[in-house]
């Protein structure tokens, strides 16, 4: 029995969130290599989180400046509302759906992040970026800031172009079954694609290079904290795991 494609739409946003992880940032800055991520995870978002703000410290003095940030973000956002709440059926419908979704984003935090960065102090920033290492995972390994640090050559970058793109197929594949199958099971097989792809991305790297990666990461940070996934840091509200 098909599901209604309404009470799929959580998970058409896990997928969706999945994807938009596998894109750069399309500006350049430093910063914005160093903190812009990919798609629905970068530092502005991870700002927004309390825990996140406590471990970096941040002060009385600062906070209004990350209001201000998270009241310009949530303008960019607002650019979503007209997006269909229904999910796109075929590959170009997800790959325009998908493009949407990351403009959105992008313009979003290019008006965001200057209200932050301009107060935020040097050890913040590194901490903050060691934060963001640790939600990106393996799966953030060639975002450009990381890539750098590691020196990762030519042919290693496209070892991981190919990790990741025999990802994005599969996650598009298992998608076009959604209707079809129970959407607690589609978002267990969605989690076991994004180990296998993590599994793959870090064969990729040499010793050295694997542990530069964990040094990047800094500290532990209660990952708990933050990883209920971009719809629950109070833009949107808390993700849904079951369908109402």
């Amino acid at each position: 029995m098909h599901q209604p494609r309404r009470v799929t739409f959580t998970l058409s946003l896990m997928l969706v969130g999945t994807l938009l992880s596998q894109r750069s940032s399309a500006d350049e800055s430093y910063d914005t290599r160093r903190f812009g991520g990919r798609g629905l995870q970068h530092g502005v978002l991870l700002l927004m989180n309390e825990s996140v703000q406590k471990e970096l410290g941040i002060t009385p003095d600062q906070q209004p400046h990350l209001a201000e940030m998270q009241a310009e973000f949530g303008k960019g956002v607002t650019e979503l509302r007209p997006m269909p709440m229904m999910a796109p059926e075929t590959a170009d419908e997800w790959q325009a759906y998908n493009n949407a979704m990351l403009d959105a984003y992008s313009r979003a935090w290019n008006r965001a992040w200057p209200r932050a960065e301009k107060v935020l102090s040097e050890s913040q920033k590194t901490r903050l970026q060691e934060i963001l290492v640790q939600c990106r995972g393996p799966a953030g390994i060639d975002d450009p800031w990381t890539s750098e640090k590691l020196t990762l050559t030519e042919i290693q970058k496209k070892s991981l172009t190919a990790v990741r793109d025999e990802h994005i197929r599969r996650m598009q594949d298992l998608m076009a079954e959604r209707d079809s199958r129970v959407m607690e099971d589609v978002q267990r097989e969605i989690l076991a694609l994004e180990k296998e792809r993590d599994a793959d991305i870090l064969i990729v790297l040499t010793d050295s290079q694997r542990a530069s990666f964990e040094a990047l990461k800094g500290r532990p940070f209660n990952l708990g904290q933050v990883r209920n996934g971009p719809f629950s840091n109070g833009v949107f509200g808390p993700r849904r795991t079951k369908a109402p």
